[in-house]
């Protein structure tokens, strides 16, 4: 599932190709995914112009010039958003569920894997319709005062599920919240009371940097972007997640595949105790 440095590639991709232009028609072949009526979606969207590509966490915001309302577009548990009208030709997504048409015929397709969404939302109403979403990293208003209030407002949730929340950070999912967890040397399943003034010190640090690494590195391994083409980097570059069995980069335990929640987590179980 694309995660904040997924997205925030894709916002810039899609901003590249599209920003200036006037969408001409709309294919809206999920309903379900949508919070209104594709009728209204229509009405909203359609003859309007793109002013630009936001995002927020795991939500990309396509803003159109006003009046009306903007777009938002969450992966759920996956999706394939490719470009329409580029040299080589991107082919839309397999049997697309959504193809967005502007001038020009340039566009992109869209499928949902599992649980994707469509949101329209007014100006300033963009992260209330998305859910309440709470800070997202790599933004100014993610500082490490207001991450520190955040843990203090939680002391007996896990570390695992305080990051991968939306509603309280927003942006980190199952695929990197393996390195943030061991950067501090913390397991995942650690209480935020019971982490170290240290750990507690370095979390934000630890988020910043894991992302701005996955970002500059560019789409992963299990995405693609908006070009069609597959992720530019592995599990080669990750410190323990989903490496079960190889050594621990910093005391050369063979890391562990552990039930965390509702998903897998990887640790070192020698560097990432969890307290007793």
């Amino acid at each position: 599932m694309a995660e904040l440095p997924e997205i925030i590639i894709l916002s810039r991709q899609m901003d590249e190709h599209l920003t200036g232009l006037r969408l001409e028609s709309l294919l809206l072949g999920q309903p379900k995914c949508l919070n209104a009526q594709p009728e209204e979606f229509e009405s909203a969207l359609l003859d309007r112009r793109l002013d630009g590509l936001g995002w927020h966490g795991k939500w990309l915001i396509l803003r159109f010039a006003p009046p009306g309302p903007n777009l938002l577009i969450h992966p759920g548990m996956g999706m394939d958003l490719l470009a329409i009208g580029v040299e080589p030709e991107t082919k839309p997504a397999k049997e697309p569920q959504f193809l967005f048409t502007f001038e020009g015929q340039r566009g992109f397709s869209l499928r949902f894997w599992w649980f994707g969404y469509l949101r329209l939302a007014g100006p300033g109403r963009e992260l209330a319709v998305a859910g309440q979403a709470g800070p997202s990293p790599l933004t100014p208003g993610f500082t490490p005062e207001i991450l520190s209030r955040l843990m203090d407002d939680r002391p007996r949730m896990s570390l695992k599920s305080f990051l991968t929340n939306q509603k309280i950070v927003a942006g980190i999912g199952n695929v990197y919240v393996q390195d943030i967890c061991f950067a501090i040397r913390a397991h995942p399943l650690a209480r935020l009371k019971e982490l170290s003034q240290k750990q507690r010190a370095g979390l934000h640090a630890a988020i910043e940097e894991t992302l701005n690494s996955a970002l500059e590195r560019g789409i992963n391994g299990f995405e693609m972007d908006f070009w069609g083409r597959s992720g530019q980097w592995g599990v080669e570059h990750f410190q323990v997640g989903y490496k079960a069995g190889q050594p621990c980069p910093a005391c050369g335990t063979s890391i562990e595949k552990i039930k965390a929640g509702s998903s897998a987590s990887y640790i070192c179980p020698s560097c990432q105790r969890l307290p007793e």
